[in-house]
């Protein structure tokens, strides 16, 4: 694994600038080591769904496939940088 993690109270770089660190997740998707949420997780970001978009695994919006806050993304790289503004959005620097 390569880059910082970022720590959810440290100031934060511009976005455009940061790059997204993977590595692949067991169950189809990709660990975003350079996401990391108030309780320590990292971010996870997939495709692995029926119609192959791209999705912030644990996106608390979304209730269902499809449905009301089922945001999807054309890259992996959309999905992890929605995945930072989510993150950042929910617990800004202090």
């Amino acid at each position: 694994m390569q880059g910082n993690v970022r720590n959810p109270h440290a100031p934060v770089a511009e976005e455009q600038d940061w790059q997204p660190v993977y590595s692949r997740w067991r169950h189809g998707g990709w660990y975003v080591h350079n996401v990391r949420r108030p309780g320590g997780a990292c971010g996870c970001v997939s495709n692995n769904y029926p119609d192959e978009k791209w999705r912030i695994v644990c996106d608390h919006r979304r209730r269902d496939l499809g449905g009301p806050g089922d945001h999807t993304y054309p890259t992996r790289d959309a999905a992890a940088r929605a995945e930072l503004a989510l993150v950042n959005a929910m617990h800004p620097p202090k």
